[in-house]
């Protein structure tokens, strides 16, 4: 649901985590669920974005799905991020080109992302 890549975006946009176009799943290849054995948690809309429990890396410059790449790549899918400084926990998705991997896992944490792209900018 949130692995989607955008070639066509410029380097300094921000988006959320919904993709604004079905045309930017065209190229997500085999993407597919990943059961990390972790329960999954619920997510919803609010007034400062879209909260959700992810994991993100050490150095918290990425999130990472509970997806597969598929097309028999091992790891798991990981989208560049940007912490926000309007409120604790914001991010915005960045670097749209392409989707990253991780083999590793990270620490869960709560996070908004606000969809207007207007309000990221």
């Amino acid at each position: 649901m949130f692995a989607w890549q955008n070639p066509k975006a410029l380097p300094s946009q921000m988006y959320g985590l919904l993709a604004n176009s079905v045309s930017f799943f065209a190229d997500t290849g085999g993407v597919s669920p990943y059961h990390t054995g972790r329960k999954e948690q619920p997510f919803s809309m609010t007034n400062i974005g879209l909260n959700i429990t992810l994991e993100m890396d050490e150095d918290r410059k990425y999130v990472i799905l509970p997806c597969s790449p598929g097309d028999g790549l091992p790891g798991l899918v990981t989208l560049a991020v940007q912490s926000l400084e309007r409120w604790s926990g914001q991010y915005a998705r960045t670097d749209f080109s392409s989707l990253g991997f991780i083999a590793a896992t990270g620490s869960p944490e709560a996070l908004f992302f606000p969809q207007n792209t207007a309000s990221v900018a």
